[in-house]
């Protein structure tokens, strides 16, 4: 009996061995992914942390620089998020009028005076804030760069020979002389450009809502698929063809 006892159990264990392999290879492989799925959310937090951290000292900055400049940017980049959402209801009104006089009401030409004279005002807007946003721009574009490098020829003159002789710091010293004046103007465009999205977003999910909230979840189901596909392949082409990347650095040097 104990002889077939163990038999019994040798041709169990034989049997079930490679089941329980298979399952520790497949709880293994779980696990590898789950710990590199939160190693890659860590580093996109950290990385959402850096951002916000850089962008608020530029503004920092800037703001020390000249604030009637930083001022002209931010109220030239937020105009244009309310004008289309303006001249949408300005056009809701006129058809409202268009719908009575169709259902029979007297025409009065009175009515539509005040729409037109505020749609053309609305245009005007809108042309004035794109002017403006290209003046202020340009006129950011001549002072930054100064001003960055009066700021870094007073830090370099400050500091002792030995840190020139460090290589970490040469190559620090070298990535700002290539990108101290295009950078920090690019990050204040696209910080101002990713407010003008927001709010457009905000008012826009504001308006679906108090139409329908089926219409929210709709639209929503519709571009959030959308964004992440064009976020990933734009993400795919940038990092290939941008400056930094190693496939065009060797593609320079060719």
């Amino acid at each position: 009996n104990y002889l077939a006892a163990g038999l019994l159990l040798a041709v169990l264990n034989f049997i079930l061995k490679p089941d329980f392999f298979y399952i520790k290879s497949h709880y293994n492989c779980v696990t590898m992914r789950l710990m590199n799925l939160e190693k890659i959310n860590t580093e996109k937090l950290s990385q959402v942390k850096e951002t916000i951290s850089t962008g608020s000292k530029l503004l920092v900055l800037i703001w020390k620089l000249d604030r009637w400049l930083l001022l002209g940017v931010a109220i030239s980049s937020i105009i244009p998020a309310f004008v289309p959402f303006i001249n949408l209801y300005i056009y809701k009104l006129i058809i409202d009028q268009v719908v009575k006089v169709i259902g029979g009401v007297p025409l009065d030409v009175s009515k539509f005076y005040p729409l037109i004279g505020f749609r053309v005002a609305t245009y005007f807007l809108q042309e004035v804030a794109i002017r403006t946003d290209a003046f202020v721009n340009r006129l950011l574009w001549m002072r930054m760069p100064m001003a960055m490098s009066n700021i870094a020829l007073v830090k370099i003159s400050s500091l002792d020979i030995q840190y020139f002789e460090n290589s970490k710091f040469r190559d620090l010293l070298e990535k700002f002389r290539e990108s101290y004046n295009v950078r920090p103007q690019q990050m204040l465009d696209h910080l101002f450009y990713t407010l003008q999205s927001l709010i457009q977003l905000l008012i826009a999910f504001g308006a679906i809502a108090k139409l329908n909230w089926f219409l929210v979840i709709l639209v929503s189901a519709i571009a959030i698929p959308e964004f992440v596909s064009q976020t990933q392949r734009s993400k795919l082409s940038w990092g290939i063809w941008s400056s930094n990347a190693p496939q065009r650095k060797r593609y320079n040097y060719l």
